[in-house]
Order: structure tokens, then C-alpha cells, then sequence
């Protein structure tokens, strides 16, 4: 029986490689879908990332959603040092050609 999944994620090189495996083992899991939020990036760069993910997998049927573009009891601290300042830098993905299924309200 597939795992349905729901994936909230602010990804950067290490959840890229992890959101890539899993929608690398499709008997396994059911991705509803990814809700980017802000972490090591701006809320903008994760949610393109997520994109990007999705259509190097060739699964843009998975809807994208955008989180809170902070955390809820502070303000957002980035580290773009990390993975660089989109969080996927090294990497020479497209700009995402789909767009996300909703954003904060």
C-alpha cells in the first residue's frame, strides 16, 4: 500500500535530494503535494525550487503551495550561506514553466 504524502518543505541541495528520491519510488509513495515555506531561503526561492524539482521529475500533476513566508513567532533568518543564495546553487535547473496552486492568504 502507497504512503500518501503531504511533503512541507523549504528545499535546498539536501531536501531536493530527498523530495527527488521519493518521487523516484512511485510504488511507495503518493505525493499529494508540496507546500514550501521559508527556511534557509525566501519563501520566492523555495516555492520555484519546488517547481523546478517537480518538473525535472516530470511530475507537474503534483500541486505546489505556498507557506508562511516566515515563522510565526519570529522573524525569518536565512542562510543563504548554506546552499547559496537561491538554495540550489551548483545546480543549473530552468526557471519553473508551472505555477503554484495558492499562496498565503
Amino acid at each position: 500500500m502507497k504512503k500518501k504524502l503531504i511533503i512541507l518543505t523549504d528545499p535546498g541541495q539536501d531536501q531536493a535530494a530527498a523530495i527527488l528520491m521519493i518521487l523516484g519510488a512511485p510504488e511507495a509513495f503518493e505525493v499529494l503535494g508540496l507546500v514550501a515555506t521559508a527556511g534557509n531561503i525566501d519563501l520566492g526561492h523555495t516555492t520555484a525550487n519546488c517547481l523546478k524539482l517537480l518538473e525535472l521529475a516530470g511530475r507537474t500533476d503534483i500541486p505546489v503551495f505556498a507557506g508562511c513566508p516566515r515563522p510565526i513567532m519570529r522573524g525569518l533568518v536565512t542562510a543563504e550561506h548554506v546552499h547559496g543564495p537561491t538554495g540550489l546553487d551548483g545546480s543549473d535547473l530552468p526557471k519553473p514553466t508551472t505555477a503554484i496552486s495558492a499562496g498565503p492568504r
